[in-house]
């Protein structure tokens, strides 16, 4: 049986992120982090969906690219060649 998932509130998903209420509104108003907008003003935030956001904005250090055999990018434009 598949645990139920965890909704956070804001302030405990700011708390989760360890990021300021006002960046967390911020960020549901630009839709730039997953949440579940049950009305005009109650949201949620499902604990996978964060840990899932955070990883994909992992930024990896050049010695981790290159040991991973990828080319790493100093040209700071973030295109690869």
């Amino acid at each position: 049986m598949k645990d139920k998932p965890h909704h956070f509130t804001y302030e405990q998903a700011s708390e989760f992120l360890n990021m300021p209420r006002g960046t967390l509104y911020s960020l549901v108003h630009r839709k730039r982090i997953p949440h579940i907008r049950l009305s005009r003003r109650l949201v949620r935030f499902e604990e996978s969906a964060l840990r899932a956001w955070i990883a994909e904005h992992r930024i990896e250090t050049m010695e981790t690219m290159e040991t991973n055999g990828e080319p790493a990018d100093v040209s700071g434009n973030g295109s690869q060649a």
